[in-house]
C-alpha cells in the first residue's frame, strides 16, 4: 500500500500540550528564526508534555539541541524509552530528538521534559499508508468554496481576517458558537481512507470541536500566541470506502473558528479518483455576495478570489504590453545596427575628385599655395616656392616647381593659376619687407646656394636679375 507521510507543525491544535509551555520568539531568543517557519513551541517547566495521537507506521519529534536545554523521555503507547538529553555546546537544530516505527495502526506519542531546563518542538512527522501496496497515492483538495462544504446558517459565516494567508485568498470563518460547518464524502472523488482539515490559529482564533459521522465532539483550540496560516485542525484516518461527514463546531464567541480547505487521501483500491477538472459553482457566497468558483482538478480543489483572477488579468496584460515595447525596441536596435555596419563597410580608399587651385598670397608675393579639396569641408593648403618665371609667354601656361600635378582649364584663355606677378609688385613687396629681414650675414660665411633646393636658386637668381641686387640669405616671410 501508498505510504505518506505528514508533517505536523509545533502550532497545530492536534498537538496537544499541558504543563508551562509558550511559543518562541526573537525578543527571547537572537536564534527563533533558525527553527522551520521561524516557529516553536518551549518549556523550562520540570513535568511539562506534548501528546500526539496518529494512525502510522511510525513518527518522529523533531526539535532543536542547545547549551541550556536539558533530558527529556518520550513514551509510545505507555511504553517508556530510555532518557534523552537535549543539551549540546553547539547550537543544533532541525535534531532528531525521537522517533521510532511500530505496525500500522493508532498510537500516541508523548514526550516530558524530566529538567527545569529547555525543551523545544519544531515538528511532528508521521507515516501512514492508504490502500494496497503497487498502486499510487490520490489526493485530492478540496477549497472551503466546494460544494462538499455546507455552512449554517449562511449570515453567521464571512471571509475571514487576512484572507490573503489562505489559499486562494479566500475562506469561511465565524464568530457564532450556534454555527456550524460540515464536510461530506458524497462525491466519488471524496471517497478516501483519511481526511485532513486546514485553518489558521493565532490569538484571535478560538476553540472547536470537530465529530466524524455523527460521534462525540474532539475539542481542539486553534488559540496560540502567534498567527500561523493553514495549520492542521483535525485528520481522520483508516475510514471505510463509503460516504462520511466530518462536522465542524465553535467552541466560544470570543475568537473566530477559520476553514481554508480539506484534503482527501484515497487509492483506487477504495473506490477514489482524482477530481474531474471542472469549474463549479458555489451555493455558499462570500461576506461581500461574490459567489466563489471552485477548480477541481487531479490532486488540486481550490477556489480563486475575485481580486486574485482580476490581478492575473492586470498582470497578464502587463507581460504581454512589455512584451511587445521589448520587441519593438529590438527592431529599432538591429535597424540601427545594420545602418551602422552598411556606413563601416564603405570603401573609404575610393578617390574624391581633386582640383588644385594656385593664389598668391595677398602679403607676401614669393609665397603660393596648392589647395587640394578632397571631402567636404576639407581644405588642404601646401606652401610652395615661387613658380619658374622663365615660362612667361603669355599663350603658353607656367608651371609650379613642385611635385604636384598642374591641371589646366579647358578654356585655353583662362587657367586655374593667376599669371606671375609683376616686376613693380615684387619690388614693391619686397621694399615692404626690407626692413623686417635679419642681418646680412658676414663674407666669409660660405655660399649655400649650391646646396638650396632647385626652387629656391631659380628664385633668387630672378630677384638679382630684376632688382640688380642679390640677397645674401633666403627671403623668409614676415614676422607678424
Amino acid at each position: 500500500m501508498p505510504l505518506f507521510m505528514t508533517i505536523v507543525e509545533d502550532t497545530s491544535p492536534v498537538l496537544l500540550y499541558s504543563g508551562s509551555w509558550r511559543s518562541g520568539s526573537s525578543s527571547g531568543d537572537d536564534q527563533a528564526d533558525r527553527y522551520t517557519k521561524s516557529s516553536s513551541t518551549i518549556t523550562d517547566v520540570a513535568g511539562s508534555s506534548m501528546s500526539f495521537r496518529f494512525y502510522g507506521t511510525s513518527v518522529t519529534i523533531v526539535g532543536a539541541k542547545r547549551f541550556n536545554h536539558g533530558n527529556y523521555q518520550v513514551q509510545v503507547d505507555g511504553q517508556s524509552f530510555p532518557t534523552s538529553s537535549g543539551l549540546s555546546s553547539a547550537a543544533l537544530f532541525n535534531q532528531t530528538l525521537f522517533t521510532t516505527s511500530t505496525t500500522l495502526g493508532f498510537h500516541e506519542a508523548t514526550i516530558t521534559n524530566l529538567d527545569n531546563k529547555f525543551l523545544d518542538i519544531d515538528y511532528v512527522v508521521y507515516t501512514t499508508s492508504v490502500g494496497e501496496e503497487n498502486e499510487p497515492l490520490i489526493v485530492n483538495m478540496f477549497k472551503d468554496s466546494h460544494p462538499s462544504f455546507v455552512y449554517l446558517p449562511q449570515t453567521s459565516w464571512g471571509l475571514p481576517d487576512a484572507s490573503g494567508s489562505f489559499v486562494g485568498g479566500c475562506g469561511h470563518a465565524t464568530r457564532d458558537p450556534a454555527a456550524n460547518a460540515t464536510f461530506n464524502f458524497q462525491h466519488d472523488d471524496c471517497l478516501g481512507n483519511a481526511i485532513a482539515l486546514y485553518g489558521p490559529v493565532g490569538p484571535t482564533s478560538s476553540e472547536y470541536a470537530v465529530s466524524l459521522d455523527g460521534g462525540a465532539p474532539m475539542p481542539f483550540n486553534a488559540v496560540k500566541q502567534f498567527y500561523r496560516p493553514q495549520q492542521l485542525l483535525f485528520y481522520a484516518a483508516n475510514l471505510s470506502s463509503t460516504t462520511h461527514t466530518i462536522r465542524i463546531i465553535p467552541g466560544s464567541s470570543r475568537g473566530s473558528l477559520a476553514i481554508d480547505y480539506a484534503t482527501v487521501y484515497t487509492a483506487s483500491s477504495l473506490g477514489g479518483s482524482f477530481g474531474t477538472p471542472v469549474i463549479e459553482s458555489s451555493d455558499q457566497p462570500s461576506q461581500n455576495g461574490v459567489v466563489n468558483a471552485t477548480m477541481k482538478s487531479a490532486g488540486w480543489s481550490r477556489g480563486f478570489a475575485p481580486g486574485v483572477i482580476a490581478g492575473l488579468t492586470i498582470t497578464s496584460i502587463i507581460a504581454l504590453l512589455s512584451t511587445a515595447a521589448l520587441a519593438y525596441l529590438f527592431l529599432l536596435y538591429r535597424r540601427e545596427r545594420q545602418r551602422t555596419e552598411a556606413l563601416m563597410n564603405r570603401d573609404l580608399t575610393q578617390p574624391y575628385p581633386f582640383a588644385m587651385s594656385y593664389t598668391t598670397s595677398p602679403s607676401f608675393a614669393l609665397t603660393h599655395s596648392l589647395t587640394q579639396i578632397s571631402s567636404p569641408g576639407l581644405a588642404t593648403t601646401i606652401a610652395t616656392s615661387v613658380p619658374d618665371t622663365s615660362r612667361t609667354d603669355s599663350n603658353r601656361r607656367h608651371s609650379v616647381q613642385s611635385g604636384y600635378p598642374v591641371s589646366y582649364s579647358a578654356n585655353t584663355n583662362s587657367d586655374i593659376y593667376e599669371r606671375p606677378p609683376s616686376k613693380r609688385r615684387i619690388d614693391s613687396s619686397r621694399a615692404m619687407f626690407t626692413n623686417q629681414l635679419p642681418p646680412l650675414p658676414s663674407d666669409e660665411c660660405p655660399s649655400n646656394e649650391g646646396t638650396r633646393p632647385h626652387g629656391v636658386a631659380q628664385a633668387s637668381d630672378e630677384l638679382v636679375r630684376r632688382s640688380g641686387s642679390r640677397p645674401s640669405s633666403e627671403i623668409r616671410p614676415p614676422a607678424y
